[in-house]
């Protein structure tokens, strides 16, 4: 295929693809409070910041990612489902760049395949991962995004050859933007540091055992290697300082993080009998946070706020708490007790409050639970109930992989007139932000249903069958280089590495959202919640269809 063609094909697939986006459409539930209305809320940057919501402390409980996100494509006039496309193309060049350099394959129609196949990845048509105005809308193409550079770092380094340092620069200033803006899209974002993390580590070792790199090389090239760390980490205080500077707390978000994020981190730590994967804060470990704590002890109406929480049905000992909700129960209760006012004063009563719960830690006063936390922000578990999370592990693959679960997302029934004032404001401010009528009625929502159901068919199969081939490719792989038949130094075991890695990645990060995802009934975590939350297994599963896909090609 030559140049001029391949071009064509690939914007020309570009455009198919901007324009089946287009008469997708979008939909925005603006019933949703603490979801999308408060995404919109987030993205009117003069709302949010300098006229901001009369309930204090609803203000910083989620991150702001996909906030900017919404708000710089629609300051630059993009129609929002443009903008999507526009960052799945970007994955897609990147899949095929990351191809290439793992395979030196140069045939154009193979890399076209590849970009086809990540283009019109079918999570970006699915009525809750990708059609929902929503954050989950970014995540998978971000993810893919941040773990293809992060890749193409550790193959550039799997030579022994000098980096050419002047063009490595650019390259990881756009890993550091992409990687600060996927990170605060959610507040689960720290998976995805930790693996580029890992990657420079790695790369840093290999460059510091080279004999023949000077010591200025090896120096710069430390330096401009942590360069997305540094970015991260000057962006991370920038978005502190503007928070400080508006709201009057040096937090990203007050529900995960801070004081209050702490507090419920030492709530899941203390022992209790009733601790199960569905319930992390039973209600006798509350009563002993609040009986260990003189500042608790001294406010009636905050306890009573809590533990007659309207969130569990005016009664957590009856209607145990269920998951992470604890930390929406405590900011209610701080909110309807009158408790604090501000940010400022919920952030220094509950430091006085853990200082508090630390002493009676030390003391004795608390005893800790003895069941195994995966991170402090999730409750423990036993062995043998972290055993039992491999149904979940094996649903969640099922979904991506065969998509049985996924739902065309072109819904006519939810452009409905706003109900209320508060509904028609949130509407107003969606539509000029993502320059998409939502209040007209999709005429083509039925044709692209159906058009959307048959992509699903056709990779639903396809994915089935790439993913076993790229299984038994991955093993072949890794028996040759066991068996020394494979020399280190080939590419063909940088691929077995990558495909590796990503299996293994996959695993570990299914374990920890099936760990989240349990406290959710059955019924929900089949249709949309495990799907919903286990997003970021759609760019590790697509990656390692095609690496393992072409080690079982080179199997035969």
């Amino acid at each position: 295929m030559s140049n001029k063609k391949f071009f064509i094909a690939v914007f020309g697939l570009l455009a198919i693809r901007i324009f089946f986006s287009r008469l997708t459409g979008v939909w925005f539930p603006t019933n949703q409070h603490f979801d999308d209305e408060l995404m919109i809320s987030y993205a009117n940057f003069y709302q949010h910041f300098i006229n901001h919501s009369e309930i204090f402390n609803e203000t910083l409980i989620k991150n702001i990612g996909f906030p900017v996100f919404l708000n710089l494509s629609g300051e630059i006039g993009l129609v929002y489902t443009d903008a999507l496309s526009l960052l799945w193309f970007f994955a897609a060049l990147l899949s095929v760049v990351l191809f290439y350099k793992v395979t030196e394959i140069t045939k154009k129609s193979v890399w076209l395949m590849i970009y086809a196949f990540v283009l019109f990845t079918p999570a970006a048509f699915d009525s809750w991962c990708g059609t929902r105005l929503y954050r989950n809308a970014v995540l998978a193409p971000l993810y893919f995004i941040v773990l293809n550079m992060t890749a193409i770092i550790f193959v550039k380094h799997f030579d022994s050859v000098k980096i050419n340092l002047l063009k490595f620069f650019p390259y990881q200033v756009a890993l550091g933007l992409f990687l600060t803006l996927t990170f605060y899209v959610k507040e689960d974002g720290v998976w995805i540091l930790a693996v580029l993390i890992f990657v420079l580590i790695v790369c840093l070792i290999k460059n510091l055992l080279q004999k023949n790199f000077s010591i200025p090389y090896k120096f710069f090239h430390l330096c401009i290697l942590i360069l997305p760390l540094i970015i991260f980490w000057c962006g991370t205080n920038f978005y502190k300082d503007i928070n400080y500077k508006y709201f009057g707390v040096r937090e990203i978000n007050t529900r995960t993080e801070g004081e209050v994020g702490k507090f419920v981190k030492s709530v899941y730590k203390i022992k209790s009998d009733e601790r199960t994967g569905k319930i992390w804060a039973p209600a006798d470990a509350v009563q002993k946070a609040f009986d260990a704590s003189e500042t608790l002890k001294n406010n009636p109406k905050l306890r009573d706020a809590v533990f007659y929480s309207p969130w569990f049905r005016n009664n957590i000992f009856e209607n145990q708490i269920h998951g992470d909700f604890l930390g929406w129960v405590l900011l209610t209760a701080v909110r309807d007790s009158g408790t604090c006012t501000t940010l400022a004063e919920q952030e220094n009563y509950f430091k006085k409050v853990n200082a508090e719960l630390d002493a009676a830690f030390a003391n004795g006063t608390l005893e800790k639970d003895s069941k195994i936390q995966l991170v402090s922000s999730m409750g423990g578990r036993s062995f043998i109930e972290i055993l039992k999370l491999s149904k979940l592990v094996i649903q969640a693959y099922g979904i991506h992989i065969s998509l049985y679960e996924y739902i065309p997302g072109s819904i006519p029934a939810q452009r409905l007139p706003p109900q209320n004032e508060q509904e028609e404001l949130w509407t107003n401010t969606a539509i000029n932000l993502t320059h998409i009528n939502l209040l007209e009625q999709n005429e083509n929502s039925e044709l692209m249903n159906a058009l959307i159901s048959i992509l699903f068919i056709i990779y639903g199969v396809g994915q089935t069958v790439l993913f076993i081939f790229g299984f038994i490719g991955t093993c072949w792989g890794i028996f040759k280089i066991v068996k020394k038949e494979i020399s280190f130094s080939d590419k063909l075991t940088l691929a077995v590495l990558i495909a590796t890695g990503i299996f293994l990645l996959a695993i570990i990060y299914a374990v920890a959202i099936s760990w989240f995802c349990e406290f959710i009934s059955p019924s929900e975590l089949r249709h949309f919640a495990l799907k919903f939350y286990s997003i970021g297994l759609i760019p590790m599963f697509m990656s390692f269809e095609i690496f393992g896909m072409y080690l079982f090609y080179r199997k035969g």
